[in-house]
């Protein structure tokens, strides 16, 4: 799972009490400290690292060579202590010609098995920008192998149709857990125009299957084409859900243009689209936010109704699809008495699911005991069966009396949840003995014990030097 650049080089928090499980968090890289296989190189600035299955450390990060006026850029990879140098300014590109380097990279991927996908920039004999200078490169450390590249054939389309990086979007290759293989393109060539000039493909590195292309006809709608997608997700099965907007033409406008689709290489279904019944409501789809996708094909979704009884104040649901089963899990407007008199729910989504099918997803309340310190919360659980897990003004589990958790809300946007149901999260804290320089907290939800404890704090100090971690 991808971390943000905090959560490495931390410490546990767990001291002399016993309630909380000791977890051992080891430095791995400091700033100023010597650049693995890079001699006489400097680290100067991190990127958000990643950690696969095995406990090794995929680090994206800036360096400087002594005496040098320019940062260099390079990926290392491995168990702290022992990294090993994947890629660095100025190295020869995998697979292609003697003196063709790679000058930078893009986006990076650790998979869970420890494969490794980033794409690069390139420069030396024949690399043209904005024709060939980005590509893919995807591997073990020791096996990175080229996969596409600018200019390159695009894969299962007609010839002539080739990869165009001249709007310097790049080729970044996702990988899922068990590395399979995303790749979101631009298209140019003798066929290619703006109807149809975007594709997506799918598998492992040495055989990418077409999955999806603008302008392609959408299932489910009689005929209609893809005019767009985007929120891309994709399982380990070579299969993808995203979000999607048809051709506005024969009948179809801007209340009828949007749904979601999932499938795999042989076939997409069509999930949902607006002005279809939304179950569990008696209102209409009217807008889709990005899907939440998991390895057994199980999709969650928020959307925005219309129709019959439909206002502001409840015109949003959270819905899951397991199987053939569309199921709502809850809407605005709906009351939640275990919480209080007149409670209701205000706004919900941002939802998470993993391969043990547990949800975590955000929501708002309102109501007369509702105000700013205690409207958001977060809900956990089976699908079916999600509860109210952290709120906002509750108390912070395994610190003082007092101390109060804050910015609740904020947690689907640097949470990482992983398959076998451990969460990490981030929330602020409020109280007594807080104050901005220790306000930041990371949890940890240990799936044996089924409860959020303290993994570190922001002011704690380590090796020396005091922990910092922003606020959100």
């Amino acid at each position: 799972m991808r971390l943000a650049a905090h959560l490495l080089s931390l410490v546990v928090l767990a001291g002399g009490d016993p309630q909380v499980p000791r977890v051992e968090i080891t430095p791995v890289l400091h700033t100023g400290d010597p650049a693995p296989g890079i001699p006489g190189a400097t680290m100067t600035l991190f990127l958000p690292p990643q950690i696969d299955g095995a406990g090794n450390v995929l680090i994206d990060a800036f360096y400087m060579l002594d005496g040098g006026s320019s940062a260099g850029r390079g990926l290392w990879c491995g168990p702290p202590g022992a990294l090993q140098l994947v890629t660095f300014t100025g190295m020869q590109a995998p697979d292609l010609a003697p003196g063709v380097v790679i000058d930078s990279t893009g986006d990076t991927w650790l998979a869970e098995n420890g494969w490794i996908g980033f794409s690069g920039h390139l420069s030396g004999p024949g690399v043209v920008s904005g024709v060939n200078d980005i590509a893919n490169f995807i591997g073990q450390p020791g096996d990175i192998r080229k996969v596409l590249q600018g200019g390159d054939p695009a894969p299962g389309l007609e010839p002539g149709t080739v990869i165009d990086v001249s709007s310097s979007n790049g080729l970044t290759p996702w990988l899922s857990d068990n590395a399979t293989l995303l790749v979101i393109a631009w298209l140019a060539g003798p066929q290619v125009d703006e109807i149809n000039d975007q594709a997506i493909w799918i598998g492992p590195r040495d055989d990418l299957q077409l999955i999806w292309r603008k302008g392609m006809e959408a299932p489910g709608t009689n005929g209609a084409r893809f005019a767009w997608q985007d929120g891309v997700m994709f399982n380990d099965n070579h299969e993808i859900a995203f979000r999607g907007g048809l051709v506005r033409e024969g009948g179809i406008d801007h209340s009828n243009d949007g749904g979601l689709w999932a499938g795999g290489v042989n076939g997409l279904e069509m999930l949902a689209r607006e002005l279809e019944e939304a179950p569990g409501t008696g209102a209409c789809y009217f807008g889709f936010n990005h899907p939440a996708f998991n390895s057994l094909g199980t999709v969650m979704f928020s959307a925005l109704l219309t129709g019959r009884g439909v206002t502001s104040e409840n015109d949003g649901g959270l819905w899951s699809l397991a199987g053939e089963q569309m199921k709502l899990l809850g809407r605005e407007g709906d009351f939640v008495p275990e919480i209080g008199p007149g409670v209701e729910v205000q706004s919900i989504g941002s939802p998470h699911v993993n391969a043990c099918e547990k949800v975590l997803y955000r929501v708002k309340y309102r109501g007369d005991s509702i105000d700013n310190s205690n409207a958001w919360a977060m809900y956990l659980g089976a699908l079916d069966a999600p509860e109210q897990t952290l709120r906002d003004g509750d108390p912070a589990p395994h610190f003082e009396d007092g101390t109060l958790l804050t910015f609740v809300g904020g947690i689907p946007g640097f949470v990482a949840m992983n398959d076998v149901g451990d969460i990490i999260a981030p929330t602020e804290i409020a109280g007594e003995n807080v104050s901005n320089e220790n306000q930041v907290v990371l949890w940890l939800w240990n799936r044996v014990r089924e409860e959020w404890f303290p993994l570190l704090r922001s002011g704690t100090t380590i090796e020396g030097r005091t922990l910092s971690i922003p606020g959100q």
